[in-house]
Formats: structure tokens, C-alpha cells, sequence
């Protein structure tokens, strides 16, 4: 086999199959422009007939597969094996999309045709890693290599033999070996946690605790689903606010509820929202609604001490507004009624 004229083109690896005596060899094709800095090199693989059927003295290519990850993305196949079945493993790197750096790949091709019928791609290290040997016997798969964790290249060993979580990657090159959505590295959030944000704010569910409040990562004073808001500005947060907008009450509604202050305009001892006399001379004994006790009723159901009358015809009573219905004026009326029927 050859490339464009003057490319590098290599074969790196051959294995011979034990039961058609097949040959398959495997390496790179340069389909670049040069063998320097516009080379592009993808993975090829070749198996052979051990026979010359046609008698042009030259094996018989069966197929052939290539492999490439990206386009001028660099890739080469170094290493073949045949498994009993007469599938090819064959082993080299790929290019990691993000950091443009080497990858272990594996690929198991299909005896018949070279399909692709399954493939592991390593971790992604802090440096480049690739295969450059693979071993199969009794389904076992054993590769060697080299990784570099961003130290300096070592040499590594390991076996591709089980795939706990079925997501097609081997365990031994599985970051996440029992968790079927990560492999090639474990995220963000680790495995058998997704990556998952919730609430879109840019945090991932891992990171935050209000993972379905996307005005919060953090609970805060009041809690996810709740902003930590203060709306009359008392120094009190609205959650916690009895009366989150009057900035003069925050634990208690007191008497008046949180749209009335508790003021005793007069000082008679019943506070404004309730007082219907809330100008009592200082001193008078008033009832439950602030009125004095000792005064008589006029027209407007005031109760107090008597006031000159008025040009307008006014003047009986402390002046002030009419007491609630019920108040002291129906418990005044009340009374006598209720001697009067005792007598009867």
C-alpha cells in the first residue's frame, strides 16, 4: 500500500490470524500535504489473504478500515491483535477535541468486513497517552502504553476486560466504571451525579443547595424559593417580618395590625385604631372604645361631657368620631332594657 507521493506512510503492527492465517497489519496514512506541519495522519488498517488468488504474487487485501477523529486531526493505529473469534483489536490514540492532546483508543473491528464493532478511548490526561501494545487471549485484553500526567511520560499496563455499566467503555479506561452516562472523565459533579443545572443559573446541581431556585445557590435567611429581601427597610428580612411593609413593626402586629400604629393619642389607655374618642380630656374614665363614661349621647352616638352648642347646631358630646357599632352607647341602651324585662 502506499500514500500520495513523497508522504510518510507507516505499517507499525502485524498479527497473523491462527485459523485463516490471515495477515492484518496496521499504522498510519499521511493524508495531509507534508510530513511536517500540514501532515494528517489516520489510523489504517489492512488484513490480507494469505493466498494469491489472482497470481499477481502479492496477498490479497480482504479490507481494509481507517479511522479518523477529526478532520486534520492526527491519529495512528500502533498495535494489532486477533482474537479467537477472528476479530481484530487494534490499539493507538486519538485527539481529544478540548485539549487537542493523545488519547488511548482500542478498537475491536469485525473479522468479516473491519466494521467497527466496539472501541475504548482512554481518560484525558495532562499530557498525551497511546497504546503501543495489545494482547488478547480468552477475551482478556491486555494493552501497554504510555500516559503523562503532566509530569513527564511513564509506561502503563492494563486489561480491558470488563465493562461494568454497559456504556462501551472498559472499566480499566472508564473514569466512571459503574456509572453508564460518564466515562471519559468524571464532570463536574463526579459519577452517578449528572451535570445536570436545574434552575439555569449557572451553577450545576452539585454546586449549590437551592438547586430548583434560580435566585440562589445558597439558602440564605430565608430559605431556598425565597429571596432574602427587606422591602420597608427596617433591618428585618421580609421573611421574618410580621409586617413586611411597615418598617415600624416587624415582630408584632400589635393591636392595630401592621397598617396602623399603636398610638394613645388622648393617654386614655385604648390605643388610636380602636379609641372613637381620641381627644378625652386627660384624666376621665373612658369605656372599652375610649369614650368617657360619665357623658350623655348626642346625635352622632358620641358619648362625653356636654359642649357648648354650636352654630351649626351641634355641641352635645366630647366632639370626637362615633363610637363602633356595638360600642358603648348599645351597651348603655342595653341595660335598661334588660331591667325591664327582669321585672317583668
Amino acid at each position: 500500500m502506499a500514500g500520495a507521493q513523497d508522504l510518510d506512510d507507516q505499517f507499525l503492527g502485524v498479527a497473523i490470524d491462527g485459523l485463516t492465517r490471515d495477515v492484518v497489519a496496521v499504522g498510519y496514512l499521511n493524508a495531509g500535504d507534508d510530513n511536517s506541519v500540514l501532515q494528517d495522519l489516520d489510523w489504517v488498517v489492512y488484513r490480507y489473504d494469505e493466498l494469491d488468488l489472482d497470481g499477481n504474487q502479492a496477498p490479497d487485501v480482504v479490507w481494509t478500515a481507517t479511522y479518523e477523529s477529526a478532520p486534520g486531526a492526527s491519529e495512528a493505529a500502533t498495535s494489532v491483535a486477533i482474537d479467537t473469534n477472528g476479530d481484530v483489536l487494534v490499539g493507538g490514540w486519538t485527539i481529544d477535541a478540548v485539549t487537542a492532546l493523545r488519547r488511548w483508543r482500542v478498537a475491536r473491528l469485525s473479522a468479516y468486513d473491519g466494521t467497527l464493532v466496539d472501541e475504548w478511548i482512554g481518560p484525558a490526561w495532562l499530557g498525551d497517552a497511546w497504546v503501543t501494545g495489545v494482547a488478547v487471549v480468552g477475551g482478556r485484553v491486555a494493552i501497554s502504553g504510555v500516559i503523562d500526567d503532566g509530569t513527564g511520560p511513564d509506561f502503563a499496563v492494563t486489561l480491558l476486560d470488563q465493562d461494568l455499566d454497559e456504556d462501551g467503555v472498559a472499566d480499566a479506561v472508564d473514569a466512571c466504571p459503574d456509572d453508564p452516562d460518564k466515562a471519559a472523565d468524571t464532570g463536574v459533579c463526579g459519577c452517578n451525579v449528572p451535570d445536570v443545572d436545574t434552575d439555569g443559573d449557572g451553577a450545576y446541581n452539585c454546586q449549590e443547595d437551592c438547586p430548583s431556585d434560580p435566585g440562589k445557590t445558597e439558602p440564605g435567611i430565608c430559605g431556598c424559593g425565597e429571596p432574602d429581601d427587606d422591602t420597608d427597610l427596617d433591618g428585618t428580612f421580609d421573611c421574618d417580618d410580621r409586617c413586611p411593609e411597615n418598617p415600624d413593626k416587624a415582630d408584632d402586629v400589635g393591636e392595630c395590625g401592621c397598617d396602623a400604629p399603636d398610638n394613645d393619642t388622648d393617654g386614655d389607655g385604648v390605643v388610636g385604631c380602636r379609641d372613637a374618642c381620641s381627644n378625652t380630656p386627660p384624666g376621665v374614665a373612658v369605656d372599652s372604645f375610649g369614650c368617657p363614661l360619665d357623658g350623655t349621647t348626642d346625635e352622632t352616638g358620641d358619648t362625653g361631657p356636654d359642649t357648648p352648642p354650636t352654630e351649626d347646631g351641634g355641641g352635645k358630646g366630647c366632639g370626637c368620631d362615633a363610637a363602633p357599632g356595638g360600642g358603648a352607647l348599645g351597651e348603655l341602651l342595653l341595660l335598661p332594657l334588660l331591667l325591664v324585662r327582669r321585672r317583668r
